[in-house]
């Protein structure tokens, strides 16, 4: 008698990502800035699973987010602790990432002006037009004269220096 045999499972072996113990694993990689792709890695699942994990589940999406949320408060308070101090280059960091809305205590280190400017092309174009048209009567034609090699000498002479000859 033969005994049926049992076929093997396919695929990845199941990781079950929502034990305390891996909830505080992500929370802790989430908390030192790791992307979700570097958690994946780390959780040796892939990038689509942990996505997936986080729209199936509010437990997963929020441990993720409580990370995330405490590496920032834990970053603005060391921030915000050597500004106070005297850090110069803090100050300013904060100073310049803390917003520009119309909150109260915006600062800018930069002010923006706006200006409008209105052109007539029109205006300009018929303008120039005119000054190539005077271009004949402010030049006298090429004068035409001859030096003492007998070499001819060719130059545009304006009007008013042409008259004073």
């Amino acid at each position: 008698m033969k005994t049926p045999q049992v076929p093997a499972k396919r695929g990845r072996k199941k990781i079950d990502l929502s034990d305390k113990e891996t909830l505080e694993k992500i929370k802790h990689f989430a908390g030192l800035g790791l992307s979700d792709k570097a958690i994946a890695d780390s959780l040796g699942v892939s990038p689509r699973t942990i996505t997936r994990r986080k729209k199936d589940s509010v437990i997963f999406g929020d441990t993720l987010r409580q990370g995330k949320v405490k590496a920032v408060a834990d970053v603005s308070n060391a921030l915000f602790d050597s500004a106070t101090s005297g850090n110069v280059s803090a100050q300013i960091f904060f100073l310049k990432n803390r917003g520009s809305g119309d909150d109260v205590g915006a600062w800018k280190d930069r002010t923006e002006t706006n200006t409008n400017y209105s052109v007539n092309l029109a205006e300009i174009i018929n303008d120039r037009k005119n000054l190539i048209e005077q271009v004949p009567t402010r030049y006298k034609a090429i004068n035409h004269a001859s030096n003492a090699d007998n070499t001819r000498v060719e130059g545009l002479v304006i009007n008013q220096k042409a008259e004073k000859k």
